[in-house]
C-alpha cells in the first residue's frame, strides 16, 4: 500500500449537471480538486473531508452516480505492449475473483486503444 494513498471519490455524469456549481460546492466543503475525464466529473477529496463533501452534495441535491473511498495509485506504470497487458489484467482478474482477496487496486495506465484492441478480441 505504500505506492498507494486512501481518496475520497465523487463520479457525476457530465450531462445534466452544471460543471461550476459543482465545483463551488465541492471545494467550499473541503475538496481538493475535480476533474472532467470527458465520461464523468470525479471530485477528489481527502478522506477527512469526505463526510463533508459528501454533506455538501447531498445538500445541494446533486446525486453522485458513485462516491466511495479508494486506494489511489501515486505512481502509474504504463504497458504498451498487448501480451503484457493480457496477463496483467488476467491477474487482477483472478486476484479478484479470489475469495480471500476484498479489493485489488492497480498503478496500470493501459491505453483506452489497446484496451478496446484487447476487448474486441476476446
Amino acid at each position: 500500500a505504500w505506492q498507494f494513498h486512501r481518496q475520497g471519490q465523487f463520479t457525476f455524469p457530465v450531462e445534466g449537471i452544471d460543471e461550476d456549481r459543482l465545483l463551488e460546492i465541492a471545494l467550499e466543503a473541503g475538496a481538493d480538486d475535480m476533474e472532467n475525464t470527458g465520461d464523468a466529473l470525479v471530485v477528489s477529496t481527502s478522506v477527512d473531508a469526505f463526510g463533508s463533501v459528501a454533506e455538501a452534495i447531498e445538500k445541494a441535491e446533486l446525486s453522485p452516480e458513485s462516491q466511495e473511498i479508494s486506494w489511489v495509485a501515486e505512481n502509474t506504470i504504463e504497458v504498451a505492449d498487448e501480451k503484457t497487458a493480457r496477463q496483467v489484467l488476467r491477474l487482477l482478474e483472478l486476484l479478484d475473483d479470489h475469495d480471500d482477496i476484498q479489493n485489488v487496486s492497480s498503478n496500470l495506465d493501459i491505453s483506452d486503444e489497446l484496451m478496446a484492441q484487447i476487448s474486441e478480441e476476446e
